[in-house]
């Protein structure tokens, strides 16, 4: 039940970035905004719900990420459990149907924006971790 409810308030615990790094002596900001959509979109059936044995109706979690530089927007993506499912069509698991995007982590190197996620199962150990690398222009890759 802890777990249940540690992962119950992280829908009123968004994360926020606002960061930059310099490419080039030109200085790009960041803004990360990871969040709970509120929309009842995922009901996890009850064989992974083996404290209360009923399904759990709970929200997707999403993104967004801006990349500027002075007063010009260079690229917004909104970013949703969606974005990946190229990796998880290719597993023999229901995480297209359940899992949401959580605990994600934004690394910069030099001209790139790459942010991990685990695209996991609410309140079960059933997931699996993706990355989604941004350049500087908005162009992106997902790998597992």
């Amino acid at each position: 039940m802890d777990f249940r409810r540690e992962f119950i308030s992280l829908y009123q615990k968004p994360i926020f970035i606002d960061t930059s790094f310099v490419d080039n002596d030109k200085k790009y900001e960041i803004v990360f905004h990871h969040f709970s959509s509120m929309d009842n979109g995922l009901i996890v059936p009850v064989k992974y719900n083996f404290d209360t044995n009923e399904d759990f109706i709970t929200h997707n979690f999403v993104s967004d990420l801006i990349v500027f530089t002075g007063k010009d927007t260079i690229f917004e993506k909104h970013i949703t459990k969606a974005m990946f499912k190229s990796l998880l069509d290719t597993l023999d698991t229901p995480l297209n149907k359940y899992a949401t995007l959580l605990y994600p982590t934004l690394d910069i190197n030099n001209d790139s924006i790459q942010i991990h996620y685990s695209i996991s199962i609410p309140v079960t150990d059933v997931g699996i971790g993706v990355d989604i690398k941004f350049d500087k222009n908005g162009s992106y890759v997902i790998r597992q």
